[in-house]
């Protein structure tokens, strides 16, 4: 059996897989015995189960062609260039691979771009390794042209890019026209330059869902403060579940319970919000629902707000 069978045996590739991975064939002929050898390798060195094995082969189909001896060499140049525990190591290969495939002076490469980039430490280059390996892959190219789109998008100043990147270093992985939509709905929020610039974690918040949990949440407290909150992480679809049965049971709905973990929530409420999704479902008639309560909610809050501005109360 050829390798292109046994890796369509083993770890089931697709005909289309097969045929648009061009670099399976620099594989040459692996037989059955050398794949067999390198997957229990591989799964005794990274605490691997059999599915992980099989999806990290097809990212980097060339572990099955390099040997032990030089992955053990990778691995022990990226333990003592980021200073990382076995544990560490294990994750940070079922998550990114391809960083086997670097050379030592690739990685120094790419350390060095970074750390002149974003001005960033080795100390912060270590943590941001361990908490998002995949930015390392990224090209110089593309994140020039990321941080770019950034700063002339957000109105971002070097500083501030710099800030965001080390708190989120995943915002380099939101392509241009991704970038371009949260624009725009940020805009439509009235999201000030200095709330997008200390919340960058709202940067990986789904946009298309983004505009509806606002509403949700606004209606709930059109003084903004629910902003204090990551109102942006939690699903839309468990948002609304959780808060018509908050509002059902509850005189003042607070927008720190609505968001709180699902441990949390069942521990006070004896109902998952799973079940809440279903008696609560976000269907076309709630998204309607949402946004008439919105509209209503600021044109009430705006209302009140000019009234006391013109009885001097506010200011």
């Amino acid at each position: 059996m050829d390798t292109k069978e046994l890796l369509k045996k083993k770890f089931e590739f697709t005909n289309k897989e097969i045929e648009n991975k061009t670099i399976i064939d620099s594989l040459g002929n692996l037989s059955e015995k050398e794949i067999d050898e390198k997957v229990e390798f591989l799964k005794t060195a990274f605490s691997l189960s059999d599915s992980d094995v099989k999806r990290i082969v097809k990212v980097l189909p060339t572990l099955l062609k390099l040997n032990v001896n030089t992955i053990n060499e990778k691995v022990d140049a990226l333990t003592k260039k980021f200073n990382l525990t076995k544990e560490e190591v294990d994750k940070i290969f079922k998550d990114q691979p391809s960083l086997m495939s670097f050379t030592p002076k690739t990685l120094d490469e790419k350390v060095d771009f970074y750390k002149s980039k974003f001005n960033v430490n080795d100390l912060e280059i270590s943590k941001l390794v361990r908490n998002f390996p995949t930015f390392l892959c990224f090209s110089e190219n593309l994140v020039n042209q990321k941080v770019e789109a950034y700063e002339n998008l957000f109105s971002l100043s070097n500083d501030e890019m710099e800030k965001i990147f080390k708190a989120q270093p995943n915002i380099l992985s939101i392509n241009l026209s991704s970038l371009e939509e949260k624009q725009k709905v940020f805009s439509k929020l009235n999201l000030s330059h200095e709330y997008l610039t200390a919340t960058p974690m709202i940067f990986t918040s789904p946009t298309k869902s983004l505009e509806l949990k606002y509403k949700m949440f606004y209606s709930l407290s059109p003084s903004l403060k629910f902003l204090k909150y990551p109102w942006y992480l939690q699903s839309a679809e468990k948002s609304y579940a959780r808060l018509n049965f908050l509002s059902s049971r509850e005189n003042k709905v607070k927008t720190s319970v609505a968001l709180i973990s699902e441990k949390n929530f069942q521990k006070l409420y004896n109902v998952t919000s799973a079940t809440l999704m279903e008696e609560y479902p976000l269907d076309d008639t709630a998204k309607e629902y949402i946004d008439a309560s919105y509209k209503l909610a600021r044109f009430e809050h705006e209302n009140s707000f000019d009234s006391q501005k013109d009885m001097g109360i506010a200011q």
